[in-house]
């Protein structure tokens, strides 16, 4: 319920409220509500560097800035949900090393232990030393055999080789993508690195170009109301990049004609 109590979404305090008191949500990247908000009675902040269920937005440097300013300003928590968008997503091991924010707390998963469940929790010295030994426990803490996988993983997402030809195929997906704002259909790209986001005119279904993906054997998920996310695996070719994206461009024309049509 705490994790529901900080996504902000109207449908969670409907399923499942009340929800927990005192959580507040802010516009995304607005500095002067953050300092508005922002005072010695917060305990912490919670943010994520692109908003993977939030519409794929990325977090501005000049607010991830502001962040740090302020967490240490008033002696506030930063934590940084780097589920989504760590280990190599942004074709970088975190989003926070990006964008220069300097939170107390990473949280990860996903990819870590290969599809393994298994989850961590990062913590800088100021934090570790508040805890004792009992206070913090996990239920996909890992076992020996799955924590073997999320090392052998860890070591490969810091390998500076490994690293470099993540970039070298996020600026060919990049490249690829581009082609994409000649539909008529897009409105922008949004994302770094591996997690990407197409912002369809709002008319568009996602659900319809989900749909039609999936019939040319290409998954991709919605991000928002009117975002379709791509997160193709880190080990993709550029060869399957490319036949990707041109089977989304081909959808994304398709259903555009189709909209045209039934608003004609």
């Amino acid at each position: 319920m705490g994790a529901l109590s900080t996504s902000n979404r109207e449908k969670d305090e409907e399923k499942f409220g009340p929800l927990l008191p005192g959580c507040i949500s802010i516009p995304y990247n607005d500095i002067q509500q953050l300092y508005d908000h922002a005072n010695n009675t917060t305990a912490a902040i919670i943010v994520e560097g692109i908003q993977g269920e939030g519409g794929l937005r990325t977090m501005t440097k000049k607010f991830a800035h502001a962040l740090n300013t302020v967490a240490q300003r008033h002696n506030i928590i930063l934590i940084a949900d780097e589920v989504q968008t760590g280990l190599g997503r942004c074709a970088a091991v975190s989003a926070s090393s990006l964008l220069d924010l300097a939170p107390d707390i990473i949280t990860l998963a996903k990819p870590l232990a290969a599809g393994l469940p298994l989850s961590a929790t990062l913590l800088t010295g100021k934090i570790n030393a508040i805890l004792e030994q009992g206070d913090h426990g996990s239920t996909f803490g890992g076992g020996p055999a799955i924590t073997a996988v999320a090392l052998a993983v860890v070591h490969k997402i810091y390998n500076k080789r490994f690293l470099q030809t993540l970039k070298k195929k996020s600026r060919i997906l990049d490249e690829q993508l581009q082609k994409l704002l000649s539909s008529p259909g897009v409105k922008e790209l949004r994302g770094i690195g591996f997690l990407r986001g197409i912002v369809l005119h709002d008319a568009i279904p996602v659900s319809r170009i989900i749909q039609r993906a999936l019939e040319h054997g290409l998954v991709v998920l919605q991000s928002g109301k009117n975002v379709v996310r791509i997160a193709p695996p880190l080990v993709i070719s550029p060869k399957l990049l490319a036949q990707g994206v041109a089977i989304l461009h081909r959808v994304i024309g398709l259903c555009t004609k189709e909209y045209l049509k039934e608003k004609i």
